[in-house]
């Protein structure tokens, strides 16, 4: 579905779907007591660079990952979670980051937060 903003209140509990866009022009708040959760491959896509409130929770299901596999996680979001935090079974010495100027992908710290 399609809208330009959205509240979620009353202590409602939303949850999206898989495989269920919701496309928003404005922004999306989610008030305190309640909350809006996507499921695995539903997505959120914001035609504003503007930012969200509340209680949001984004759920990704990963294939099997072995050792030496990679996942790149991509998503606009600020915090105080950290990368080891994010990803616990990953060694601290795993986490890399991606840079333009280079193409290449350097290693950060597990205990930093996610780069910008």
């Amino acid at each position: 579905f399609e809208c330009c903003s959205l509240t979620i209140n009353n202590n409602a509990v939303v949850v999206i779907p898989s495989a269920v866009n919701v496309t928003l022009n404005g922004i999306l708040t989610v008030v305190s007591g309640s909350s809006f959760t996507m499921q695995n491959n539903a997505n959120l896509i914001q035609n504003s660079n503007q930012a969200n409130s509340g209680n949001i929770t984004v759920i990704r299901d990963s294939a099997p990952i072995i050792r030496l596999d990679h996942t790149l996680w991509s998503s606009p979001v600020t915090g105080t979670q950290t990368l080891q935090q994010f990803s616990p079974a990953t060694l601290s010495n795993r986490f890399y980051v991606y840079t333009i100027l280079n193409n290449t992908y350097t290693a950060t710290p597990a205990t930093g937060n996610f780069p910008l």
